[in-house]
């Protein structure tokens, strides 16, 4: 998959996400109806009544995601090894 970068859609934690994958990197994009929703229960941890803080590294629990690709309708695995994943500008980010 040399310089080819695919897309598609799949479900993580009962949200579905468009994804875009370069071979090395998959970023998970939410909606925006669910991009509060994300925060507020993926990364935001209460401290006290109505005041949070973000909590530590958000971790992939899924052993792998399955996505269906935009491109050529085949299916992908992506497999996880338990990585460090990133919320960044409202996307999920796994390297």
């Amino acid at each position: 998959m040399e310089n080819e970068i695919i897309t598609g859609k799949l479900t993580y934690r009962e949200v579905e996400f468009s994804f875009v994958f370069d071979g090395k990197e998959l970023r998970l994009i939410s909606s925006k109806e669910k991009r509060h929703e994300i925060e507020m229960e993926w990364i935001m941890h209460p401290i006290g009544n109505g005041a949070y803080t973000f909590g530590g590294d958000l971790k992939m629990e899924a052993p792998y995601l399955v996505g269906e690709c935009n491109e050529n309708g085949h299916r992908y695995i992506f497999l996880n090894s338990v990585l460090p994943c990133l919320f960044l500008s409202n996307e999920l980010k796994m390297y």
